[in-house]
């Protein structure tokens, strides 16, 4: 299911963006951010555009989906008190847990993956998604960043069984040197273990995360990508990740990722 995203910012065409996506998106899968990716990031809780997005949430029976702050991940060894991280995680789940959500999204890696083995980052990160376990009332689905394939693979051979994956395809063009058939191959491992999948579809040039759509380069390698994943993991959802609150933008790129599945 190709679906949509709409962020927490505040600006006049983000209200205007929310009041026509939820409408055009009734019958698919929605995805909500919890901060804003503007100039200056910010993560409002208590915003009336939050309250305005949970409240078609419980109207909807479409998937929604929260993408949890960027401002602590999984990975945490002395960047934030243990207190203090999960003070801010338990204020988020305080937010979301009674709303009629089908699972949320978070980052594993943070600013300390380069000062730590890939085994101690991998042993942090399982065992802070437990703690999260117990403060979420959703299932749990992280998402690949800076790191490439070989991370991943040793990641979920020790991950618990509940951890499930998002797949971004902007951050794998970037990061990582593995080909698209290792990454399907791993999905497909993931798969079969009983791990749910998850997408976000943007594309960039190769160099810097610019969540362009995937018609703005017209790259026949990323929509090749983008088809080989929806017929393999067609039950999963397909986000379109594009920064930003322009709604002819973000249904050309619906269209055309629509268009290009029936082809």
């Amino acid at each position: 299911m190709i679906g949509f995203k709409i962020d927490n910012c505040p600006e006049k065409m983000n209200r205007r963006y929310f009041n026509e996506i939820f409408y055009i998106g009734r019958d698919t899968a929605m995805e909500v951010g919890l901060e804003c990716y503007e100039k200056e990031r910010s993560c409002d809780l208590d915003s009336e555009l939050i309250k305005d997005i949970f409240e078609e949430f419980s109207n909807r029976d479409t998937p929604n989906i929260v993408h949890m702050s960027l401002k602590t991940k999984l990975l945490n060894k002395t960047e934030f008190t243990e207190e203090d991280w999960l003070k801010e995680w338990r204020d988020q789940f305080s937010k979301i847990n009674n709303e009629n959500i089908d699972y949320v999204i978070l980052h594993a890696t943070s600013n300390e993956s380069p000062e730590l083995s890939e085994e101690d980052q991998i042993e942090i990160i399982c065992n802070n998604f437990l703690k999260l376990e117990k403060i979420s009332n959703f299932p749990i689905f992280i998402e690949n960043t800076y790191e490439d394939l070989p991370f991943y693979k040793a990641l979920f051979k020790k991950a618990p069984k509940s951890m499930n994956f998002v797949l971004d395809i902007g951050h794998k063009k970037i990061h990582s040197t593995s080909s698209n058939k290792e990454w399907i191959d791993f999905l497909i491992d993931l798969k079969k273990e009983g791990r749910r999948l998850h997408f976000h579809i943007h594309d960039n040039s190769g160099i810097s995360d610019q969540h362009k759509p995937l018609h703005f380069y017209k790259g026949e390698r990323a929509l090749i990508f983008f088809k080989q994943l929806n017929k393999e993991f067609n039950s999963s959802n397909f986000i379109i990740e594009i920064h930003g609150s322009d709604i002819h933008e973000t249904l050309r790129e619906y269209v055309y990722l629509n268009e290009a599945l029936s082809k």
